[in-house]
């Protein structure tokens, strides 16, 4: 089958409260992450579906870039990548190290590659857990012996943390011209608390969703990372679209994990669209949210 990735103008669907800085995507990845058996690291979400767990690539670190994976056409000409990739990646008994929230939290082991089609560049694996581990729906797998020496705090904020956070996510909302009445049928879909620069001081992630009532509605989708600063929260990344259908985009954290081994912990998330899917990293650098990959997933069909 031949197909192509569903193009979309993500640039237009989102409006960011940062700017995608050069710097940003200039910064490299050290070697000293990559494991002795192989010569770039990978790094893939882990999902659950159908009674049955993948691993999805969302990035390949090789000579210190941020590479995509071959997803982007399959066709005839792509063919040789994609067989590649999966001798490489997917073989039978292959072993990778899961990891949630920066730290180590079992093994992946692949069963079978699962054939090209709208499902993606993806494979069927058995997951084994840490028994001290509560591995939910989202998490990371690697090939690399560095990652996961670090974990991260991630867990439920406080009364005072929710409560900044709701108060923060309607004045978002309303800045971005969401009438009052709509705004009172916020729903929180995930909102958790970290220490993302290991300053002490929390930083929330949350997302959010509205629904106008109707047969059809239009979802009204956000998605923000913001550092505690006095009684409140200061925004550091705001991702906010409007519109549903073929215009889909909505943000989804899959998990924290420090790539370059700089103490600081890069955000990865999901962009699910129209029939499309990918993944983006965000880092901080100098104190601001910026992009620094965007890629993987797949779809189109």
């Amino acid at each position: 089958m031949i197909r192509k990735r569903a193009s979309i103008n993500r640039v237009l669907l989102w409006t960011a409260s940062v700017c995608i800085l050069a710097g940003f995507a200039s910064h490299a990845y050290s070697d000293a992450l990559l494991s002795k058996k192989d010569t770039s690291t990978i790094l893939f979400a882990v999902g659950r579906g159908n009674g049955k767990s993948f691993i999805d690539p969302i990035v390949i670190i090789e000579k210190g870039k941020l590479v995509d994976p071959p997803i982007h056409y399959y066709t005839l000409d792509h063919n040789a990548q994609i067989d590649a990739f999966v001798t490489r990646y997917f073989r039978p008994g292959l072993k990778y190290r899961l990891l949630k929230s920066g730290g180590r939290a079992g093994t992946a082991t692949v069963e079978q590659w699962e054939e090209l089609g709208c499902a993606g560049l993806i494979a069927k694996v058995r997951l084994e857990k840490l028994v001290s581990h509560n591995f939910d729906l989202d998490g990371l797998a690697t090939n690399s012996l560095s990652l996961g020496d670090r974990k991260f705090s991630r867990r439920v904020p406080t009364d005072s943390e929710g409560a900044s956070a709701l108060k923060l996510a309607r004045q978002l909302y309303r800045q971005n011209g969401v009438p009052t009445e709509l705004i009172q049928m916020m729903k929180t879909i995930n909102l958790l608390a970290t220490d993302l620069n290991a300053d002490g001081i929390a930083e929330l992630i949350g997302q959010f969703d509205i629904r106008d009532r109707g047969d059809d509605p239009d979802p009204h989708s956000l998605f923000f990372i913001a550092e505690s600063q006095g009684q409140g929260l200061q925004p550091g990344l705001v991702l906010y679209h409007f519109g549903g259908g073929n215009v889909s985009a909505v943000q989804k954290l899959v998990d924290l994990i420090d790539l370059d081994g700089d103490g600081i912990a890069e955000v990865i998330t999901k962009g699910e669209y129209y029939e499309t899917w990918d993944y983006t990293i965000y880092k901080m650098n100098k104190g601001k949210w910026g992009s620094i990959y965007e890629g993987g997933g797949s779809g189109g069909c």
